[in-house]
């Protein structure tokens, strides 16, 4: 499995503690927001990692691209999912948010405008 460096580590924690209540987004727009496009799939691995869950970072408000929970419905893992949100005031139905409701960033020129505003306010660390 490829490894995170430190900074698109330290991005991908930075964005997950200001993703805001309400709110889900995706692994793939995780992956474009930390500089690796294409990269969903290594995103998810990340967040189920033992030592992640030891961040206590809103792992299961990330979701597929289409605001699915990414496991089948009524297995264990997709109730822990569906319980998190529902706490989180995100209703699921049929294993799926809202996308259009929930959905944090609606477009790549709204990712963009936010990278831009974090970095101006500090909040993500820009050096390298």
């Amino acid at each position: 499995m490829m490894a995170f460096n430190q900074h698109q580590q330290k991005r991908l924690i930075q964005i997950l503690q200001h993703l805001p209540e309400n709110k889900v987004t995706s692994y793939g727009q995780l992956a474009r927001l930390i500089g690796l496009p294409r990269h969903a799939r290594f995103v998810g691995k990340w967040l189920s990692l033992p030592t992640t869950a030891k961040l206590k970072l809103p792992w299961y408000r990330v979701l597929r691209s289409d605001g699915s929970i990414p496991f089948p419905a009524n297995t264990p893992a997709s109730e822990r999912f569906t319980s998190l949100l529902l706490e989180s005031d995100i209703p699921v139905k049929q294993n799926r948010v809202n996308w259009k409701v929930h959905a944090w960033l609606q477009s790549e020129a709204d990712e963009l405008a936010w990278l831009t505003w974090a970095e101006h306010m500090g909040i993500l660390d820009h050096s390298q």
